[in-house]
């Protein structure tokens, strides 16, 4: 199992490496309270759609900047780990704030508003410190492992975030069936700050090697920009942009969906939420394997082209079971696509640059994030009801927000085909097939067999042509 092999090896051997799974573990208990539960606190206050998107987007772009601080700051400090364990021990007082806020609030005006403002330092607090954390973790781990050493850590993250999930589900079920609704928030969200304060103990274990930085790895964000026509990093960037544009046009509604529109309970809610969570932790260790072999770029492809896929799959139906194992689905592309992300960062940025790098990408992806949210938001008010087709095929989605659905979809596909050719890997890979890697992926070695048939016949045929000629 992956648990006990999580500490053998090269991780056995680094007090940092060791304590980084651990920090993560801890982190993933809040990450995981902020991501699946804030909305829902956001739904339970009474906030609009619109208002909703702007929860899910606005402190992410704005995180998202302090990225940009960040990566100043690290060319000003003398200790990266200082400044790590400080971020993480602000971001874990905030959740204490959100939790109360049900209590002190007057109005849902008030309540909504603070919501959005605590969600904002929250983001700041938590991505201050992002590109610092890039770039003592890319000087920590070993090239070669790095595939391996992000796929066990993720893969504990995702079982982690999963056991949050269910508890957190269950807490707040138990609670609203008694009107106690508000505590059950503040119960999980204190939760969430005790379980920050432990990762601030362990980023503390981290070893703190000297980081200096020259005036040569030294650009401004308009001078990254200037280069997407020319830098392989930057066309990465605006591929992984305009995908995550994509997505959050519709992204951050299907917990209204979910919530307002099929009238989930809690504890449903957690079921959906826990059929994804649970499917990226089973898969981050094998994409963290295909990555190290064969490219970030090809584990880039084939997920892009799987997450473009999901939003058709919500047209079709909203029974409860289908809509979970659509989560399991969703989750193994998505614990592709995002290990690949991160990892193509260290692969294509030197260490004095990862910092910078990495706070440009952040703040660039965050712009496209909440434009999407935003458009999504607003024009979600305006979208007609009922839908005429050619040969008198006629749509009545029973959600305006299926049709965002679809929007999102679509884009989706029109941005992995076209940008996905527009950067290339860069490190020497294996090449494979599509079918390859997922045979591959999956340990389902028939694929291999039904590809070695297809190359083989069109090989051989290809060979007698040339014997007739």
């Amino acid at each position: 199992m992956f648990f006990s092999r999580a500490k053998e090896g090269f991780i056995k051997e680094s007090k940092s490496l060791r304590a980084s799974i651990r920090d993560g573990m801890a982190s993933a208990v809040t990450t995981g309270t902020a991501d699946s539960y804030l909305i829902p606190f956001g739904i339970f206050l009474r906030a609009t759609t619109l208002q909703i998107g702007l929860l899910a987007t606005l402190p992410q772009f704005v995180g998202a900047f302090s990225q940009v601080v960040g990566a100043w700051l690290s060319d000003r400090i003398t200790s990266r780990r200082t400044l790590l364990v400080g971020a993480a021990s602000a971001n874990a007082m905030v959740w204490l704030a959100i939790g109360l806020l049900s209590f002190t609030a007057s109005s849902q005006i008030e309540s909504i508003f603070a919501l959005i403002v605590l969600a904002l330092v929250y983001q700041v607090t938590l991505n201050l410190s992002a590109p610092i954390w890039n770039s003592l973790i890319g000087d920590l781990v070993p090239l070669k492992e790095r595939g391996q050493f992000f796929g066990i850590r993720n893969q504990w993250l995702g079982f982690i975030s999963f056991l949050t999930l269910i508890i957190c589900g269950q807490i707040l079920d138990f609670t609203k069936d008694l009107g106690l609704a508000r505590w059950g928030f503040l119960v999980i969200f204190l939760g969430a700050g005790i379980s920050r304060l432990i990762a601030a103990y362990w980023l503390a274990q981290y070893e703190d090697p000297p980081f200096s930085s020259s005036e040569e790895n030294k650009f401004s964000l308009l001078q990254f920009v200037l280069r997407i026509p020319q830098s392989n990093f930057a066309k990465f960037v605006l591929f992984v942009a305009t995908m995550q544009f994509s997505v959050a046009i519709a992204g951050p509604y299907f917990s209204v969906y979910w919530l307002n529109d099929l009238k989930l309970s809690y504890t449903e809610f957690t079921g959906i939420i826990a059929a994804q969570a649970i499917s990226q932790f089973l898969s981050m260790k094998s994409w963290g394997r295909l990555s190290d072999s064969y490219g970030n770029r090809k584990i880039l492809k084939v997920c892009s082209f799987g997450i473009a896929s999901i939003p058709f799959f919500w047209l079709l139906s909203d029974n409860y079971f289908y809509m979970a194992g659509l989560q399991v689905y969703s989750g193994i592309f998505w614990a592709g696509f995002n290990i690949a992300v991160g990892n193509f960062l260290f692969d294509a940025v030197t260490p004095p640059k990862r910092a910078r790098c990495a706070a440009y990408q952040a703040f660039i992806t965050g712009i496209f994030i909440l434009i999407g949210a935003v458009i999504g938001g607003v024009i979600v008010k305006h979208l007609p009801e009922n839908y005429s087709f050619f040969y008198g095929l006629d749509w009545n989605p029973t959600s305006p927000l299926l049709v965002l659905f679809l929007i999102s979809g679509i884009l989706r596909f029109l941005f992995a085909s076209f940008l996905i050719r527009k950067f290339h890997e860069v490190r020497e890979v294996t090449g494979i097939s599509t079918w390859r890697l997922l045979s591959a992926f999956s340990g389902i070695r028939s694929l291999d067999s039904v590809t070695d048939y297809w190359v083989d016949l069109f090989r051989d045929q290809e060979e007698g042509k040339e014997e007739e000629n």
